[in-house]
Formats: C-alpha cells, sequence, structure tokens
C-alpha cells in the first residue's frame, strides 16, 4: 500500500521522484524502490514523507483512509463554520500559531487577561 500511496501523493503534488529524493538526501533509485515495493522507508523516512505530504503515517501506510488528522478535525469541525474557519487560519498564519504556543500552558485567568489586552487593542485601533 505504502507504494502506491506514495506516487498517488508524489504526483498529486507535482514532485518527480528525483525532486524527492533531493528532498530526502537520497538517490532518485532509493525513491523508486519504494514505490516499487522492493524497499521500506524506515520509520524517520516515514515521519519525512508524512511532513512533505501533509498526511498521517497511517494513511502512507493505508492503515486509514484519512489523509491526515487535520481532514479529520475539518470533518468534526463541518457544522460549526466559526471554528472552522478558525482552524483554517490557525493552518495559514504563522502568528496565529506562535500565539497559540505561546499562550496553550497558560491558566484560564492569564487566558482571560489576555482577550483583555486583545480587546483593548481593538479598540485604540478603532480609534485611529
Amino acid at each position: 500500500m505504502l507504494s502506491e500511496r506514495l506516487k498517488q501523493l508524489r504526483k498529486e503534488h507535482n514532485i518527480t521522484q528525483q525532486e524527492l529524493a533531493d528532498r530526502l538526501g537520497f538517490n532518485r533509485a532509493t525513491i523508486s524502490g519504494y514505490e516499487t515495493k522492493d524497499v521500506e522507508p524506515g520509520y524517520d523516512i516515514l515521519i519525512q514523507l508524512s511532513n512533505i505530504f501533509n498526511c498521517s503515517i497511517d494513511y502512507l501506510l493505508g492503515k486509514s483512509n484519512e489523509r491526515s488528522t487535520v481532514d479529520e478535525i475539518k470533518g468534526k469541525l463541518a457544522s460549526d463554520p466559526e471554528m472552522a474557519d478558525l482552524w483554517d487560519n490557525l493552518l495559514r498564519r504563522e502568528d496565529l500559531q506562535a500565539l497559540y504556543k505561546e499562550t496553550r500552558n497558560l491558566s484560564p485567568k492569564a487566558v482571560r487577561q489576555i482577550i483583555k489586552i486583545i480587546r483593548a487593542m481593538e479598540f485604540d485601533e478603532m480609534e485611529d
């Protein structure tokens, strides 16, 4: 299954075997081996492939038809457009990702204080 999924993903992303090999630091024959079932990549390579193609290792190995947990989350958020929009923005914007990473371990009280600061900043921008 890996061979089929890898070839499919590579073609969907318009990446040649040589380009993928270059990104992984291999020669093209290694990628060809992965795609013809002659060679099985190690776990570290599976992680790199999942990052390159934005899919789960389970998807690469054929253990799941969900390409990634992102697909699963989007499916669950489909009934809440506001949360779906938040998720899409979080995926696209590095600044929002940084904000989340910096605040995820804060107490609820600290998060409420940050929200107050953000609201004050919004109010200041409206007055300008």
